[in-house]
């Protein structure tokens, strides 16, 4: 086992708590031993063991005593009673007190008391996990309530706070590099765009678009950020690998949404990148425009047809894989991109999009993106000084990033 675990044995018979303690020592426990209840709970209260082991007839202090003490002191702590002089009624009592379980006297395979203590030892793990997992979520519950606190009190510092969510503006991560811009509206936000390093095999990736403007767009999009950085941790923990998959990710993104009643959606474009297998796993909640991909060879719209995140319960979403050339690069917009030019019909704003994406693809890889990004901005006309109607949006991502 990976960290030594302790166990309390509470025992008067000697023989038998001698016997108790070398079977759980060779099995690579570490044991303290007590010979009546009262010196039982003087070690309990001063070591703190993982597990007590307590016989039940003891002279000085009982041993339903010691089990109501330890349970109102350290309800967490798993508690088996060992014991063979007392009646059913007893073992009925110890149980209701908040024992774990029971193991009746004489033990004649030690293997049946070691299989009850990893058992309570597996119980009171999970009681434990759970426990760090409620609590985690309290805490990410407050930190949400204070962010939305905040937005309420003023807009320009809700701003701040939302753009304090974002990346770092120009990133690389092993043979890839990201990058963003934003052109603000006057409303506040409900653009967002995400990249980070999952583990040493895979890189994660979203750009989403809240419905609406105002403080309750902005707040989805911390909730965004604050469910990805959960599944994160918890992947990098073992406990959940939702992270890795791109449409189980966009269903609970969906089912938390929901039930929170915000009465706003979301679109979302999520993206998995192996670098071993140099491909990646994506899954598109209804954004719109669709990712312009350029392989090399082509550049074409990543479409896919997909509900909204957050309007339908019912909704579902699929994954499909995409390889990655060694010129790979991929540029995504919210769809404040769209209403820049109103002359053009959407189908002339789609070919628009493409053709500057291609162009850039064309560069020598020796091109820093950054620069890729100023001139892609320009061609928008990103840099004039005119306030949009709706944020707008760009993320780009490349392979054989420059050094």
């Amino acid at each position: 086992m990976d960290e030594c675990v302790r166990i309390l044995s509470i025992e008067d018979e000697l023989t038998v708590r001698r016997s108790i303690v070398g079977y759980l020592e060779d099995s690579g426990f570490e044991l303290l031993e007590a010979d009546n209840g009262r010196v039982g709970l003087e070690i309990f209260h001063a070591e703190h063991p993982d597990l007590v082991l307590c016989d039940l007839r003891m002279p000085e202090v009982g041993g339903l005593q010691v089990l109501a003490d330890i349970v109102e002191k350290a309800p967490e702590t798993p508690i088996i009673v060992v014991s063979g002089t007392g009646t059913m009624k007893d073992a009925i009592e110890a149980l209701k007190l908040g024992a774990w379980d029971y193991v009746m006297k004489p033990i004649r395979d030690m293997q049946v008391l070691e299989h009850a203590v990893e058992k309570a030892l597996e119980r009171a793990r999970l009681i434990r996990e759970n426990r760090e997992s409620r609590e985690l979520l309290e805490a990410t519950n407050k930190r949400l309530a204070e962010s939305l606190g905040q937005l309420e009190e003023d807009e320009l510092a809700a701003r701040h706070i939302q753009f304090q969510l974002l990346p770092k503006q120009m990133v690389t991560l092993g043979p890839f590099q990201f990058t963003w811009h934003i052109k603000t509206s006057a409303f506040l936000s409900g653009d967002f765009v995400d990249y980070f390093q999952i583990d040493d095999r895979h890189l994660g990736f979203y750009i989403a678009d809240v419905s609406g403007h105002g403080v309750s767009s902005a707040f989805v999009t911390v909730l965004l950020k604050t469910t990805m950085n959960r599944l994160l941790e918890q992947y990098q923990r073992s406990e959940d690998d939702r992270i890795l998959h791109p449409e189980r990710v966009l269903q609970l993104l969906n089912e938390e949404i929901v039930a929170q009643e915000f009465d706003k959606y979301l679109t979302i474009f999520y993206a998995v990148l192996d670098l071993e297998a140099h491909a990646f796993v994506c899954s598109n909640g209804g954004h719109f425009p669709a990712p312009v991909l350029c392989d090399g060879q082509t550049t074409r719209f990543l479409d896919a047809k997909s509900l909204p995140v957050g309007l339908f319960d019912t909704a579902s979403y699929e994954a499909a894989t995409v390889l990655c050339s060694d010129s790979f690069m991929m540029a995504m917009f919210s769809d404040g991109v769209l209403e820049m030019d109103p002359t053009k019909d959407l189908k002339a704003k789609k070919e628009a999009l493409l053709a500057q994406v291609e162009r850039l693809s064309k560069d020598p890889l020796s091109t820093p993106l950054n620069v890729q990004m100023e001139r892609l901005v320009t061609d928008l006309g990103l840099d004039d000084s005119d306030t949009p109607v709706d944020d707008i949006t760009v993320l780009l991502v490349r392979k054989g990033a420059s050094s």
